[in-house]
C-alpha cells in the first residue's frame, strides 16, 4: 500500500520504487541525490526512524539504525529529553515516538536510511 502511495507522488519524476531481492530499489532514469539527517550521529539517526510517526522498541531502531541497543536507548533518551520524542510503556512494552511526516518509512522502504 505505502509503494503505491509512493509511485503515485513519485509520479512524473522519472523515478520509480522496483522490487528486488532485498526489498526495493529506486530505479530512475537520471541521477538521484539522497538527502540525509543534518548530523549522521546515532541521534539524527534514530530521530530520522522516528519521523514517520510510528511507535518503535529501542530493539528495532537499533537493528534499523546499525547500532547496538545501548547505544539507541542512549539515542532516544537524548530525544526525549529534547522533546523530539515520546516514551510510552513500561518495561519490555516501552515505545518511542515522534510526531512527524512520512518520509522516513518510504526511505526505509526503499532502503534508504542510512546505517553505519
Amino acid at each position: 500500500m505505502e509503494v503505491g502511495r509512493l509511485r503515485k507522488v513519485m509520479d512524473g519524476l522519472s523515478a520509480e520504487p522496483v522490487a528486488s531481492a532485498d526489498g526495493y530499489v529506486l530505479s530512475s532514469k537520471r541521477e538521484v541525490a539522497v538527502l540525509l539527517p543534518p548530523s549522521d550521529g546515532d541521534v539524527a539517526r534514530v530521530g530520522f526512524l522516528l519521523a514517520d510517526g510510528a511507535s518503535w522498541s529501542a530493539q528495532g531502531l537499533a537493528e534499523h539504525a546499525g547500532i547496538s541497543r545501548r547505544t539507541a536507548q542512549r539515542a532516544l533518551g537524548a530525544l526525549v529529553t529534547s522533546g523530539g520524542a515520546v516514551r510510552a510503556g513500561k518495561g519490555k512494552h516501552v515505545r518511542y515516538a515522534r510526531v512527524g511526516g512520512t518520509i522516513a518509512s518510504r526511505m526505509l522502504l526503499l532502503g534508504l536510511v542510512p546505517r553505519r
